[in-house]
């Protein structure tokens, strides 16, 4: 079983895991440009309940394309964009893979939102694409 671990730019939010991610995906979705400042945002999906967090981020709340209620979490010392949690799945939290120690653990397994993309925003078209968030498995 591998720790995973991570954080914001200036350590005053630090988090790790042992549990395994339940899902690692890209979201070009509109929101996610913005937290990001890029074209997508990176999420590595960790079961809740296994993910220690020391200091306190600060939290936005919006609502997504599909009116459920995502909360952005960040550090409020130095800006950097660290999780997400979506109300209809309480059991999984969303850490933004750049926040990880070790990114290059990030392989996406799906990309959604694609309708928002940009031309200039290139993903691997081997990676199955959604151009909305597809219904959940189970």
């Amino acid at each position: 079983m591998a720790k995973y671990e991570g954080g914001c730019r200036c350590s005053a939010v630090r988090y790790e895991t042992d549990a395994e991610p339940m899902m690692m995906l890209q979201c070009q979705c509109q929101e996610c440009q913005r937290a990001t400042g890029s074209g997508h945002g990176n999420w590595v999906i960790f079961p809740t309940a296994a993910v220690r967090i020391a200091g306190k981020p600060a939290r936005f709340n919006r609502p997504t394309d599909s009116g459920n209620a995502f909360a952005q979490e960040f550090c409020k010392d130095c800006g950097s964009p660290l999780f997400g949690r979506l109300a209809a799945q309480p059991d999984g939290v969303g850490v933004l893979a750049g926040s990880l120690d070790d990114p290059s653990i990030f392989r996406p397994q799906v990309v959604v939102y694609t309708d928002r993309g940009h031309p200039w925003d290139k993903i691997d078209t081997a990676v199955q694409s959604f151009a909305r968030m597809p219904p959940p498995r189970g």
